[in-house]
This record gives structure tokens, sequence and C-alpha cells, in this order.
């Protein structure tokens, strides 16, 4: 019996997790993840490196209390006020 061919959505999704997962391994020791660089991007950026929370949301794609968490985690680390 021939193997079932994966759909090409499973794949994509395997990939990203894949390349996910290493690059948080590679920023564990500068003590960030993913989603904070990502956050870190987006508010460097904005022309005076500040953005509101709905700004953050439309840009990340995300729901506000996945910004709050993000803002709050990179807040206790120093690296947004």
């Amino acid at each position: 019996m021939a193997q079932e061919t994966p759909h090409i959505g499973r794949l994509l999704k395997q990939v990203n997790e894949a390349i996910e997962r290493r690059v948080n391994n590679d920023l564990r020791p500068h003590g960030v993840t993913l989603s904070q660089m990502h956050m870190l991007m987006e508010l460097h950026r904005s022309p005076k490196g500040e953005l509101g929370f709905k700004q953050l949301e439309a840009r990340m794609g995300v729901a506000q209390s996945t910004v709050w968490g993000l803002v709050s985690r990179l807040e206790q680390k120093g690296l947004v006020q």
C-alpha cells in the first residue's frame, strides 16, 4: 500500500514550527523569544518607538491578551517601558 502524500498545508506548518523552534533556541541565550523579538522590531519601526496595543495587535496579527503578555514580559526584562 502506497503511503499517503501529506497535504502541503500540513508540510508548511511543520516547516514553520521547526523554524520557530530553531529561532527560539538561538534567541534563548539573549533572553528573548521570536514573538518578543517581533514586537521589538515593530516598536523599532515605529517613528517614535511607540505603538498602542491596538496598533501592535494589528501589526502582529495577534489578540490583545497576547500583546499584553508580550509587553509585560519585555517590561520585566527592562526592554520596554
